[in-house]
């Protein structure tokens, strides 16, 4: 059983580079653990409450409903695009998940760990999040730059401060809570300085879920938002569904919103007295010329239209544009390290990896055997090249090892790896001028390389990668990595369609 989820999108734009990055890593964890046979339920969605909403909805003369349901479909429409299997989509303003922020805000208030007061402080609209007055940066938010709210109102507090030894107890106890280590030593150093008590709720945004007991109070949207992940699973509504699924595996995001999932929400988990996730996976951000992209600063690229650049520069399928853009956000993207994007260094990716190393090894090897005649797999004569299986198994073996630590990176690494590998066997054995048994040899050794990619590939690159394995006759229905990853697999004699249109052009 593995639960992965995405935070949910807080809906004051349209989907961008930055939320499509966390959304393609999760979805190519969560399609790799379901090939490796796990029944799998990966969780994203859209945030929809709060002030920020409220303000957009109101300059657009609509009402924030209608604002929602707008840029909610969006995403949904381009996560479609982007080929992401999400298992459920949720929304904040379903009926499902506000009946379970209700209970939970009552739970928690007759449990004694919410109590009513006065919030005097400041407050940042567009990250919904609280400031001490130090870590505010010239009076600014220090996460968007811009300026922020001073609130008074009446409140509900939850008591962050009585859990601070709780949690660094349990961040001692798993030290793979959080992923990287360097986000681990940071949320241990915030909640060693001391956690004060947080605003719950507000009494001055109407657009938020009700308090039951107290109908002027509306539920903070950072509470309300992270118990998604509880509702969407059927806590307190499906006792069966939730007991199998719940904790999480996995909960992917990015580095801004470590605090509120590594320190408050599992401070509101240990109130309720359910078991903790497996891992927070943090990843940095994408930079452009330097500086942070984001929707307030209007330096945000959108995926779609990545890939229709693409396709008009390639002339391939949409799919496959789609692909190359996942594949270039997992092997540039800022899992460990901030990372600056531009347009040029995604169409230097596709030259590089995509057209020079994996295109041109399927076009030199269907090439041949074109021109020589043959349309079906080579028998290799039982001559199994060892050296060839050690190492490829080397690389599979990294593979995985690499999905367990949570880097899909350092996984697809491990792919491209194997694909220069195979590229320098055809150089050296030169099917091309080589007498018939060795070029068959040469072939098959090719073709089962080509097969174990386009496998290893499917999480990242789901569509080629099934039209690659298609058009060597290869079976994808119900794949499972950890057979079909042993060597020699592909049948010789079995007919192939050679006729590939070229999926990773050469681009001038």
């Amino acid at each position: 059983m593995f639960y992965i989820t995405t935070p949910i999108y807080y809906v004051n734009a349209r989907p961008h580079l930055g939320t499509t990055y966390t959304t393609v890593i999760a979805d190519v964890i969560a399609r790799y653990y379901r090939l490796m046979g796990e029944d799998t339920f990966f969780l994203t969605g859209t945030d929809e409450h709060g002030i920020n909403i409220q303000r957009i909805a109101e300059s657009k003369q609509i009402t924030p409903q209608q604002h929602c349901d707008e840029i909610s479909s969006i995403f949904q429409e381009t996560w479609r695009k982007l080929g992401i299997q999400y298992d459920d989509f949720i929304r904040t303003s379903e009926d499902r998940h506000i009946k379970i922020v209700q209970k939970v805000f009552e739970s928690l208030l007759n449990k004694g760990v919410l109590y009513k007061g006065f919030y005097k402080g400041w407050y940042c609209p567009h990250c919904e999040s609280y400031y001490n007055f130090e870590e505010l940066e010239e009076a600014n938010c220090p996460v968007h730059q811009n300026k922020v709210d001073y609130l008074e109102e009446e409140t509900y507090f939850f008591s962050w401060s009585k859990y601070q030894e709780k949690l660094l107890e349990y961040y001692a106890n798993h030290p793979g809570f959080v992923v990287p280590e360097n986000r681990y030593r940071e949320i241990i150093s915030f909640v060693e300085r001391g956690l004060k008590d947080i605003s719950v709720s507000r009494t001055s945004v109407s657009w938020g879920i009700p308090v039951v007991s107290s109908p002027e109070h509306t539920v903070y949207v950072w509470l309300d938002a992270l118990l998604n992940y509880l509702s969407a699973v059927g806590f307190n509504s499906d006792g069966a569904l939730f007991s199998f699924w719940w904790p999480p595996g996995v909960q992917v995001m990015a580095k801004d919103i470590l605090r509120q999932h590594a320190a408050l929400w599992p401070a509101v988990l240990m109130a309720l007295d359910l078991p903790l996730p497996g891992h927070i996976m943090v990843h940095e951000y994408f930079l452009v010329t330097g500086s942070r992209m984001s929707k307030t600063r209007g330096n945000v690229f959108d995926p779609l239209v990545l890939i229709d650049e693409l396709s008009k520069l390639s002339g391939v399928d949409p799919q496959i544009s789609t692909d190359a853009l996942r594949y270039f956000l997992i092997k540039d993207g800022p899992e460990r390290n901030d990372s600056d994007f531009s347009f040029e260094s995604f169409i230097n990716r596709f030259k590089v990896d995509l057209a020079n190393d994996w295109g041109n090894l399927i076009n030199r090897t269907f090439g041949l055997m074109l021109r020589v005649g043959l349309n079906k797999v080579p028998d290799p004569d039982e001559l199994y090249d060892s050296e060839f299986k050690t190492e490829i198994q080397k690389y599979i073996k990294l593979y995985h090892q690499c999905f367990f630590q949570l880097s899909p990176k350092e996984a697809l690494n491990q792919i491209c790896a194997i694909l220069r590998f195979l590229n320098t066997y055809i150089d050296i054995h030169r099917p091309w001028s080589a007498e018939e048994k060795k070029r068959d040899n040469c072939l098959y050794h090719i073709l089962e390389g080509i097969r174990i990619v386009s496998i290893l590939m499917l999480p990242f690159m789901p569509f080629s990668s099934e039209l690659i394995l298609r058009s060597l006759n290869y079976c994808t229905d119900k794949l499972d990595l950890r057979t079909e990853t042993s060597l020699f697999k592909i049948k010789p004699h079995t007919p192939i369609f050679l006729n590939l249109p070229p999926l990773f052009p050469r681009l001038k």
